[in-house]
């Protein structure tokens, strides 16, 4: 996951990722034990073992606007 503050125009300002973002993911609404993190200097977080199905993913940090994202992680055939 990568963390850009928003533009006026509602684009991403990807010269300039957020460090010290907290993500957080989200399975039906409920926190996902174990994937919380904060992004680094690159605006980066990295989940391992991320269950399948539908996920939201949000970031926030303090003076920036909570965001956002739904995306469906597929099943791993084993």
């Amino acid at each position: 996951v990568r963390v850009f503050p928003q533009l006026p125009d509602g684009t991403a300002d990807l010269g300039n990722p957020v460090q010290g973002a907290e993500v957080t993911l989200l399975q039906g609404g409920v926190l996902i034990p174990g994937f919380t993190a904060l992004t680094d200097a690159a605006g980066t977080v990295n989940f391992s073992n991320v269950p399948a199905g539908p996920i939201t993913v949000t970031a926030f940090k303090l003076g920036f606007q909570e965001a956002f994202q739904s995306v469906n992680i597929p099943q791993q055939n084993q």
